[in-house]
């Protein structure tokens, strides 16, 4: 990143033209990489602008809270919504809500749900490889999805939220110890095709292994910015608290109209 010495800023003799920055930051006030372009022109200016190396986790340590949009975004929609969209191709969960879902229709009468009508721009939709979807499927991707968004979601909020209760801290800056996984989560359901492909036309033994490990790994990763970002008095506090308490089902028939193959599904 490129770091600025406010004081060596202030100490420039001479006087100077604005910087010619791209996203129109201001320079001399610029203590976050999070809207600069790297694109160097700042580089040198008033001999106190230097491409500088970094920890990763500085801006998370270092930085001020995020707003509380940024917070939730990481929570509900990193932790809670992309999981969900990764996961459903795979749940059993889903399978059983999507035959329920669908003996109960078909027991009113309601076919119409089960047609694989929908335009091509709104659900997947290619008969001729046998990969349609229907408006039922449609229906409970979006529904799982939610779901599982506000389950996970909610879940990681009240721990949050517990958590920052007991150090006495903003449950906002807390949240950032989440990056690690939720940006390993990401990465690992964006490569599950890659890596499902691979399996099938290559051996490449403990891949799923590997897998679990990097996730673990950020997951690690993130314990001690909890640690750090909750402070030590905090710390110190709670550990003093604690030491002065401890002295004192079946097989169901599958509907044929549901054995088509899961496919991609589009916005």
């Amino acid at each position: 990143h490129f770091r600025v010495d406010r004081q060596a800023w202030d100490r420039y003799p001479a006087r100077t033209g604005a910087v010619d920055c791209p996203p129109l930051l201001d320079v001399k006030h610029m203590t976050s990489a999070a809207d600069c372009h790297n694109c160097g022109n700042c580089s040198g200016h008033r001999d106190a602008v230097e491409l500088a190396a970094r920890s990763p986790n500085a801006e998370v340590l270092s930085g001020k809270a995020p707003r509380k949009s940024e917070a939730l975004l990481l929570v509900f929609g990193m932790l809670g919504l992309a999981i969900g969209a990764f996961q459903w191709t795979v749940s059993p969960w889903f399978v059983a809500l999507k035959q329920s879902a669908a003996e109960w229709l078909v027991a009113r009468e309601a076919f119409w749900a089960l047609e694989d009508n929908a335009p091509w721009w709104l659900l997947t939709h290619y008969p001729q490889a046998n990969d349609a979807f229907s408006w039922l499927d449609g229906a409970l991707i979006l529904a799982y999805i939610g779901g599982v968004a506000l389950l996970l979601g909610g879940a990681v909020l009240a721990g949050l939220t517990f958590a920052a209760r007991v150090a006495k801290i903003d449950w906002r800056a807390l949240a950032l110890s989440l990056i690690p996984l939720a940006g390993i989560g990401l990465f690992l359901g964006l490569s599950m095709m890659t890596a499902n492909h691979l399996r099938r036309r290559t051996r490449i033994p403990g891949s799923l292994r590997g897998r679990n490990r990097r996730a673990g790994s950020c997951a690690a990763r993130g314990s001690p910015r909890r640690r750090r970002s909750a402070g030590r008095k905090s710390y110190r506090r709670t550990e003093e608290n604690c030491s002065r308490k401890n002295g004192s089902a079946g097989t169901r028939t599958q509907d044929p109209r549901l054995k088509r193959p899961m496919a991609r599904f589009h916005n």
